[in-house]
Order: structure tokens, then sequence, then C-alpha cells
């Protein structure tokens, strides 16, 4: 079986790929909330040095002292630009300014603080060393710091660079990506554990439907909880126990009825809507073995019609000089599946046929048996009537023939009298004990 097929691979998957989704939304969300808080709190923390620094060259007698001790204090981490004009820019070696020069120059956001007094903070790329480099740039107006000028407004522009920022954003990240590791790990523990915990009676469960299955019904899976899966093992207990009694059951009426098929007299033949042969005991099978082309041929006609009519069908049969009665009947529903069929009993009417045959013997000897004496009794009676025979000795001899002759007659009708006496009343024989010497 495929590895991935099994439950506790799936469970165990499917609870590490939900914690990992998580855990990297949330370090995501985390980083940049992070990062957004950092650049946001280093943008307040140098617009509030620019308003302090207008503030004080603006609140100064001597502004080129003021605008002196606030590069001191500021330059350095930090870099700090005074433009009395938009137009005027000093002239500096330092690479970083030149360049801030010429963006507050030609950035028409940062002409803004000349004109119209608005504060300004971007984030730009400039060049360093053959390197990009990105820095947050702050303009914010001031006064006029020498009087006159083309512009409204005198310009305090502070810069810094973000790779501090981001050095420690990328610290952060790397701790919250190895936590996120832990915890991922952490979790994969637990979550292999859990899962075999759920999954071991489920296991149990599969390994007690394959014995049953296999007609194993004694093991029954223990239950170890009280939740869904627990009501499930009890639910399997009860079916199984269920099960057991209806195949017991099952197999105690199928023995019964067999050995009752198989006890009778009679054969016994099931068929299918397809003349399948799905029921039968010994005499119907050596019967059927024993039948000829002609036989066959008369009991699939029997079926058929039976099939046909839905009705019960009477056919006698001769094989091997022994006679039999067939009886068919229509079942509607004689196979699980729901198929009709048939059911066929095999009756022996031998012994009656024979029995009748004795009669029709019997009956034909009694009646040429009876015919002899009758013809005497007349011939004598007729031959004393008419006066042929005249002499005493001659008549004595002749009544004492029609005597005989009337006896037995009397014999024959006491021996037709018996027979109707057993055939209403049956023969009885009495057994008595006699000394084998008398």
């Amino acid at each position: 079986m495929n590895r991935l097929n099994n439950v506790v691979i799936k469970l165990w998957l499917t609870i590490i790929f939900i914690v990992t989704t998580v855990l990297i939304l949330l370090s995501a969300a985390l980083i940049t909330f992070i990062q957004s808080y950092f650049t946001q709190e280093t943008e307040n923390s140098l617009l509030e040095d620019a308003k302090q620094i207008s503030q004080l060259v603006a609140d100064s007698d001597n502004k080129d002292i003021a605008i002196e001790h606030s590069r001191k204090l500021i330059e350095g981490p930090v870099g700090l630009i005074i433009m009395p004009d938009k137009d005027k820019a000093q002239s500096n070696k330092n690479q970083i300014k030149k360049q801030m020069y010429e963006i507050i120059q030609t950035d028409k956001d940062y002409q803004q603080v000349f004109d119209d007094g608005k504060q300004k903070s971007e984030h730009i790329n400039i060049t360093v060393n053959g390197k990009q480099r990105t820095y947050v740039l702050i303009g914010y107006p001031t006064q006029h710091i020498y009087g006159q000028s083309d512009s409204k407004y005198s310009g305090v522009f502070i810069y810094q660079d973000l790779k501090s920022i981001e050095e420690t954003n990328n610290a952060i990240t790397v701790i919250i990506l190895i936590i996120a590791v832990i915890f991922l790990a952490i979790t994969t523990v637990f979550a292999f554990f859990l899962s075999s915990r759920i999954t071991e009676p489920l296991r149990q469960l599969q390994t007690q439907a394959l014995k049953v299955s296999q007609g194993e019904y004694t093991q029954t899976p223990p239950v170890n909880s009280k939740d869904e899966i627990g009501e499930l093992s009890r639910a399997f207990n009860t079916m199984s126990s269920e099960i057991r009694q209806h195949i017991e059951a099952l197999s105690s009426s199928k023995n019964i009825r067999d050995s009752l098929i198989n006890s009778m007299v009679e054969g016994v033949l099931g068929f299918n809507d397809k003349r399948e042969v799905i029921l039968s005991n010994e005499m119907a099978r050596d019967i059927i073995h024993s039948m000829d082309e002609y036989s066959s041929e008369k009991l699939d006609q029997q079926n058929e019609r039976t099939l046909r009519n839905k009705t019960t069908q009477f056919e006698e049969y001769e094989i091997n000089t022994r006679y039999f009665v067939i009886i068919m009947s229509y079942i509607e529903q004689i196979q699980p599946d729901g198929r009709s069929g048939i059911v066929a009993i095999i009756r022996d009417m031998t012994n009656e046929h024979n029995l009748d045959q004795m009669k029709k013997d019997f009956i034909a000897n009694v009646s040429h048996e009876l015919r002899t004496p009758i013809s005497l009794l007349q011939g004598y009676t007729e031959s004393i009537v008419d006066g042929i025979v005249t002499e005493p000795e001659e008549i004595k001899e002749s009544l004492s023939i029609v005597l005989d002759e009337t006896n037995r007659l009397n014999r024959l009708v006491n021996e037709l009298l018996n027979v109707a006496r057993m055939d209403a009343e049956g023969l009885t024989v009495e057994k008595e004990l006699h000394s084998i010497d008398e």
C-alpha cells in the first residue's frame, strides 16, 4: 500500500501544512510590521529632529552658529542639509550630500517645501562606492534664514541610511524564522503523536473488519475512549455480534433444511430462471443422471411451461422400468439477488404402479376363475332342469359337482373381500413364537 494513503501520514501532513502556512503568514506579517514600524519610527525621529533644528535656527540670533551647532549635533549617524533657498546649494565634497542636493533641487515634491511650506518624506536610492543604498530623506520648511529670498521658505533636510534598519530587520527575521522552525519541529512531533493516537483505534477496527470478512467474529476491538471513535468501536462490536448471531441462525436453518431435504423419500430440485440447478438432494441427482435424452427434453419442456405460466405442472416419467411423477411449482424469489425459479418434487411411483398392475392382473385372474365355476354351475343346473340327467346317481353326482363349484365360488368371493378389506384397512401381520420341533 502506498505510504501516502496511510491515514497517519495524511493527518500528519495536514497538520504540518496548516501549521506551516500559519507560521509563514504570521512570520511575513510580523516581519512586514516590524520593518514598517522601525522605518516609521526612524522617519518620526528624523522629522522631530528637523522640527527642533528648524525651531532652533529660527529662534537664534546668529543663524550661522545655530546651523553649525546643529550639524555637530546631528551629523554622524544622520546627515543634515540646511538650504536657505531652493536654488542655492553649497558645494560639498561629500558624495552623499552632493547627490542629496541634486535630488532636492530636481524633485518637484521637495520643491513644495520651499514654495508651499509642506514637509516631505521619501525613500530614495543613491549610489555609494558603487553600491545601491536606500536612504530616508526628510524635508521640513522653516523661516527664511538670511532674509529675502526667491523662495517663501528655507528648508531643513535630514537623511539617514536605512542599512541599520535593514540589518535590524534581518536579525529579527532570522530570529523569527528560527523560532518558526523550532515550532514546526515541535508541531511535527506532536502532530505525528496525535495522529498515531487518533488512528490507532481505526487500525484496530480495520484489522477486526478484515477478520470479520474472513468469518472470525470472536475478537472485538477494545473501547478506550468516549469520543466518536469510541462510539464507532462500540457500534462495530454490536454489529459484529449481531452478524455472528444471524450467521449462526442461518447456518442452523441451512443445516436443518439440508437434513430435511436429504432425508426426504422424494427427490428435491431447485432451478433458477436460467435453468441452473441450485438445490438438490441425492435421490434427485441420481434420477437426473439416469434420465435418457427423451426424459431430459421432457423435463426442460415442463420447466419452461412452469416459468411461462407460473403455475404448478405435473408430469409422469418412465425411466429404466421405473415410474416417477415430477411436480414443479413457480417461486417468485428463489435466490438472494431476487431472481425467480422453480422447485421440483420427484416422487417414485414404481411401487404404486406395480400395485395397480397387480390389481388389474388380479381382477383379470379372478374374472377368469369365476367364469369357470359359473359355467359349470350353469351347465349342470340346466342338465337337471331340462331332464337330461334323470338317474338318481347321475343327479347326485351333478349336485355334488354343483356343491364343489359353489364352495369354490365362496372361496373366491372371500378372497375378494379380503383384498377389499386390505385396501380399506391395511394389511396387518401378527408375529408369534412357535417351537421349531413342533
